[in-house]
């Protein structure tokens, strides 16, 4: 799968993002030690999120194919016998 500059993450991971980052804003205006997270770190984080989802899904793609190549194989074995 090529990756593309445009990828989004899905809506859940988008949504888990979203409330972290109102969690940090909420802390930040609670708390002077917190620095509020600005829209570009926000955006920053999104583009995190959806990198590792994307290669989170295909390491998936890869092993569910290594398990059909091998259930092909024992089919194979098994039809030989």
């Amino acid at each position: 799968m090529a990756r593309d500059a445009h990828q989004v993450e899905p809506q859940p991971v988008a949504e888990l993002v979203d409330r972290w980052v109102d969690r940090e804003r909420n802390a930040a205006a609670e708390y002077d030690n917190k620095d509020l997270l600005d829209e570009d770190g926000i955006w920053t984080l999104h583009r995190l999120a959806a990198e590792i989802y994307t290669r989170g899904h295909e390491d998936g793609e890869r092993v569910a194919d290594a398990r059909n190549r091998a259930a092909n194989v024992r089919k194979r074995e098994e039809a030989n016998r």
